[in-house]
């Protein structure tokens, strides 16, 4: 993804979510980000055609308002409709990511991304997260990655830190320390 669209998603996303500070903001964030979420589920069918550029707008609008009809969906459907009409309805997947962000933020959660060789299991899931949120003083929560370029133990980076516990990791601060 483009840098200027990571921006704009940025952006969408922090107009549609409502502001941290409000009164009630952690409960209106998870609404709002799951009429979103909803948004995207039932639209997916029609996304194909929604993404192409021939397709006139005003059909567009029209596709969607019939595959979202719920109300409570109202304000996710005016979201993507403003983004049919501008052409951006390619970033409905990276706003949405951004609001899941946003509304963590506003429910106080710190969002790790673990990176192993392997598949985190349930219990070691848990287990980084009760001792994330040990460490950090708010509540965390844990999501992986897999990557080749670690052969032993785990990474982790959240709020700012990034915590190495690999083996080439605790190998290079062993080296460290041997030769100073």
């Amino acid at each position: 993804m483009k840098t200027s669209d990571s921006l704009l998603a940025g952006r969408y996303a922090a107009a549609y979510m409502p502001p941290p500070g409000a009164p009630g903001a952690s409960e209106e964030s998870a609404r709002r980000l799951e009429s979103l979420r909803r948004l995207g589920k039932e639209a997916a069918p029609a996304l194909p055609l929604l993404l192409r550029p021939l397709v006139p707008a005003r059909l567009k609008l029209d596709i969607l308002a019939k595959a979202c009809p719920a109300p409570e969906l109202a304000r996710a459907l005016a979201l993507a409709s403003l983004l049919v009409r501008t052409g951006r309805l390619g970033l409905l997947e990276e706003i949405t990511s951004r609001c899941a962000l946003l509304a963590d933020e506003a429910a106080g959660v710190l969002r790790a991304e673990v990176t192993s060789r392997y598949p985190l299991s349930d219990a070691e899931r848990a287990g980084l997260e009760k001792a994330l949120s040990a460490f950090s003083g708010r509540r965390v929560s844990v999501s992986g990655r897999i990557s080749e370029k670690v052969l032993g133990g785990f990474e982790a980076g959240f709020g700012g830190f990034l915590l190495d516990a690999t083996l080439s990791g605790r190998l290079a601060r062993l080296r460290k320390k041997i030769t100073t």
